[in-house]
């Protein structure tokens, strides 16, 4: 699955995040990638706040990881400090996707292939409020995304195989 979703503004981010908060299971991983100021943070906020309104959400790159106590739990990590897959382990990354922990992983490039083949990718791209994001994933269970976030977003998704009319 790949396709891409054209974000106008960064309510449509907040909204793609909170539209994956539905879709989320315990034990996913989203890998975040993208340029400085993307948007990976403004979409973590809104999926977290479709999950309880209530938590806060802070970038994790000076702690490398926030747990946001929903429900599934959130382990939102950051990679910008990290220089591999080696440094997951002070985490205990694996250990919290054991528990039912969702892992959200800002930088995600940065762990290489560790986790990618059992990922959600999210590639952000833009400047200022107007943005895009390809999601891709080989998991089977995320082959219909593109119909689930049709009406959801507000954004325009095209894909090889499927285009919103």
């Amino acid at each position: 699955m790949n396709f891409t979703i054209d974000l106008p503004d960064e309510d449509a981010t907040r909204s793609l995040g909170a539209r994956l908060a539905a879709l989320l299971q315990s034990g996913d991983v989203v890998l975040l990638t993208g340029e400085m100021g993307a948007g990976k943070t403004t979409l973590v906020r809104g999926l977290v706040a479709a999950l309880d309104p209530g938590v806060p959400v802070t970038s994790p790159t000076f702690s490398l990881c926030q747990l946001y106590d929903t429900v599934p739990a959130i382990a939102h990590v950051d990679c910008w400090r990290m220089e591999g897959p080696r440094d997951l382990n002070e985490l205990d990354l694996d250990e919290l996707l054991e528990r039912g922990y969702v892992a959200l992983i800002e930088w995600g490039e940065r762990l290489g292939e560790y986790y990618a083949s059992a990922a959600l990718s999210l590639t952000l791209s833009g400047s200022g409020v107007h943005r895009s994001c390809r999601l891709s994933s080989d998991l089977a269970r995320w082959s219909g995304l593109a119909q689930a976030l049709e009406t959801d977003v507000g954004g325009t998704v095209e894909s090889e195989s499927w285009r919103r009319s």
